[in-house]
């Protein structure tokens, strides 16, 4: 009997949503795609569809297009490209300090 149940079970549901956002790379030239959009979101953090090369473990600034007029830290919890469509999608796992306050 076979069950589809995940190897690292998910700390929140993830919703489905598509916002256009704005990510910024921590880097020498502080490298920015406005053209990112989310794919899901949870408590925890957000799925993104973005055109910059994301890593396992780097700092995102994560700034949603006028709600925010500052970035929110993530950092990149997994990255993978698609080499048919050249979009990088990729897990943002918020903070820690980001993820206490939005569950207060």
């Amino acid at each position: 009997m076979s069950t589809n149940v995940p190897l690292h079970p998910r700390r929140s549901d993830r919703r489905p949503i598509t916002i256009p956002i704005r990510l910024v790379l921590e880097a020498e030239n502080f490298e920015a795609d406005d053209s990112a959009i989310t794919t899901d979101v949870s408590t925890y953090g957000v799925g993104v569809r973005t055109t910059l090369p994301l890593f396992a473990g780097e700092w995102v600034g994560y700034i949603v297009k006028g709600k925010f007029p500052y970035a929110v830290p993530t950092h990149v919890a997994w990255a993978k490209r698609d080499h048919h469509s050249g979009w990088m999608y990729a897990g943002l796992e918020f903070t820690d300090k980001f993820a206490k306050q939005m569950t207060a």
